[in-house]
């Protein structure tokens, strides 16, 4: 595994739109039907700053990692809006 790849299983993932995160969860799903376990099965809705850590390039499919500094509190951030199963 290349280093690149080994860091960003460390990484939090997020999306641009929340139209992304949902196709792409939906092709997941076709071929894997529980991957809701392992993903999680719910979306949220929040904003990232510069302060909360350090943040990876946006994908074709919107998608982007981000290395959550040790203070950040994405919890107080962040709220669940939305089921995916």
């Amino acid at each position: 595994m290349e280093d690149i790849n080994r860091c960003d299983s460390w990484a939090l993932s997020f999306f641009v739109s929340a139209e992304q995160a949902r196709e792409l969860f939906e092709r997941i799903r076709k071929n894997s039907k529980n991957i809701h376990k392992k993903m999680g099965d719910s979306l949220a809705r929040g904003e990232i700053a510069k302060s909360d850590g350090l943040c990876g390039e946006v994908d074709a499919e919107g998608h982007f990692s981000l290395h959550e500094y040790e203070t950040a509190r994405l919890d107080e951030k962040f709220v669940t809006f939305e089921s995916l199963i």
